[in-house]
């Protein structure tokens, strides 16, 4: 497939998945770049100064299309799950986060240690911006959206990769690990409740959390979530959803129906007309 039609194909996925969920911000692309040469001929903007990565995530999720060099990352914690930098051999150990009391005792530093996702090979820099400015092909996608949007994201994967189980989050590096190296090293869907950093520095919503997904199993995850619209969106969602589609001229393959969900005849004692007034006003 040539560029022109990869893009085509890309930004046809982007805009279902907004349809679909109400995505309030852009859904971002993160290119590793492990070669300075592979970095150089990535067309975005390159940041001039000192910056953590999750707040360029942040960024991104508000339009921008930015890369940054291994010199200019602020977090030492990010630079290491990254791949720019070698792990402090104290935070390597675990003995770091005992000390700070992070865990309570050494043994659970340690287990922390030996599990903590980071890209083992030396990388230069990365790419970070919405999806839809790549027209090279990113490694992970982020999407910073509300819980049951998370939730929808979940089931359109599962629905196409089987039950999944993997996931590790720790509710410490948020946007670096749990969403971006994790994705990367394993080929794993991964999810985030972010950490107390990046609530920090991005000022995320307190209803905010994030997925990171490989972009290899994007398109596969959004055709998941397009699958088990009928089983799991309500009337009220449905009705927006079908909608959103009509004003943005999108044809998803299927028919809607909004008299069917995977719960129908699930629940005893309570009246036809109570299950049917729920339906009909959740979202």
């Amino acid at each position: 497939m040539d560029k022109e039609n990869k893009t085509t194909k890309q930004n046809y996925y982007i805009k279902v998945l907004k349809s679909i969920l109400d995505i309030e911000r852009e859904i971002v692309g993160v290119k590793v770049h492990v070669t300075k040469d592979d970095f150089v001929k990535s067309k975005f903007r390159e940041v001039n100064r000192k910056i953590a990565y999750c707040t360029l995530v942040r960024n991104a999720t508000r339009g921008d299309s930015i890369k940054i060099a291994g010199d200019k990352f602020a977090c030492v914690g990010a630079a290491a799950s990254l791949g720019i930098t070698k792990a402090r051999t104290n935070s390597e150990t675990g003995f770091r986060q005992y000390e700070n009391s992070t865990y309570g005792t050494m043994p659970i530093s340690i287990s922390y240690a030996k599990r903590h996702a980071h890209i083992k090979m030396q990388t230069y820099g990365v790419s970070i911006g919405p999806l839809e400015d790549f027209d090279f092909e990113p490694d992970v996608v982020i999407i910073v959206c509300n819980p049951n949007n998370a939730m929808r994201i979940i089931q359109g994967y599962n629905h196409n990769h089987s039950f999944y189980d993997g996931f590790e989050f720790i509710g410490l590096g948020a946007i670096c690990r749990e969403v971006t190296s994790f994705p990367y090293e394993n080929n794993k869907i991964n999810i985030s409740m972010m950490c107390p950093g990046t609530r920090m520095l991005c000022q995320w919503d307190i209803n905010e959390m994030a997925v990171g997904i490989p972009f290899s199993q994007f398109y596969s995850t959004v055709e998941g979530i397009v699958n088990t619209i009928n089983p799991f969106e309500r009337k009220k969602r449905k009705r927006k959803i079908i909608q959103n589609l009509k004003d943005k001229d999108l044809d998803i393959g299927i028919d809607i129906k909004l008299d069917q969900n995977y719960d129908d005849a699930a629940y005893v004692g309570m009246t036809e007309k109570e299950i049917q007034e729920f339906n009909e006003n959740h979202r």
